[in-house]
């Protein structure tokens, strides 16, 4: 009787051996996200369900290099602080969102927020996010983003212009900055003074084309006149742009930069 124990306790300890073996092994090779880089994740699927987000802005959210994260709930955009070690841990602090009521939307904005609330690890697959709760279970799961999208829907305030450093002039009336809108491809900015309007067009290797660009004709104090003039000249000579976290610049060949830009988050 004793020597049948024995014989179990052998073989169940050697199956949690080979158990424990293999998932160290899998452990081992699975793929870990970068700290050191920016990326853009688009939501898929929440709680097994497949989202479809039809003709509305897609649910998505950015970790940058600055341990920092931000993104678009489906109603409101969030921005926050994120955790990440070699265990596959990953998690975020409490996120400061806007406040706009989104009856229209067709997702439940508090389901996603709880994603990141309850989100404790991570599993990464390729070009695919899987985020899960302290059990282990799947949140959501996410698809990387190109990197030449995560340059639209933001607010870039101007920060430099032609090498110089852009500070808010008293009589301004608020700061300059552009949007690049994807609904139509839509450029929308201002220089301090005077709102422009036009298109744009995104294409490989981080270029950049504008086009249609039409402005309104406000007359302006002669220090700002200055520089909104070179501002708007900005968009009528850039070809191609750099983004490194909040940072943005529109650039003409391979030359120092025409202007740089921060993203800010309301």
């Amino acid at each position: 009787m004793i020597n049948k124990f024995a014989l179990l306790l052998l073989i169940a300890m050697g199956l949690a051996s080979c158990k424990s073996s293999q998932s160290s092994k899998n452990k081992n090779n699975m793929v870990q996200l970068e700290q050191n880089t920016t990326t853009t994740w688009q939501l898929i699927e929440l709680n097994g369900e497949e989202i479809k987000a039809g003709d509305q802005k897609p649910v998505r959210f950015t970790l940058d290099v600055n341990n920092r994260v931000y993104g678009f709930t489906g109603c409101n955009n969030f921005n926050g602080n994120f955790s990440l070690d070699k265990n596959y841990a990953l998690s975020f602090s409490p996120l400061a969102t806007t406040r706009m009521a989104c009856p229209d939307a067709k997702i439940n904005e508090q389901q996603v927020l709880d994603v990141f609330n309850q989100s404790k690890f991570y599993t990464l697959e390729g070009d695919w996010l899987f985020l899960k709760n302290s059990q282990d279970n799947l949140l959501a799961k996410f698809k990387k983003i190109e990197q030449q999208e995560q340059i639209v829907e933001k607010y870039w305030k101007l920060k430099e212009l032609n090498g110089k450093k852009i500070e808010m002039q008293p009589n301004q009336d608020k700061e300059i900055y552009f949007m690049l809108k994807t609904d139509e491809n839509r450029l929308t900015a201002y220089g301090g003074c005077n709102t422009i309007g036009g298109s744009f067009e995104l294409k490989t290797g981080q270029r950049i084309d504008f086009s249609k660009l039409m402005s309104t004709m406000r007359m302006c104090e002669e220090d700002i006149s200055k520089i909104e003039t070179e501002f708007f000249k900005v968009f009528d000579t850039a070809d191609n742009y750099s983004i490194t976290g909040d940072r943005l610049t529109l650039n003409v060949g391979r030359r120092a930069p025409l202007a740089v830009f921060e993203a800010v988050y309301f």
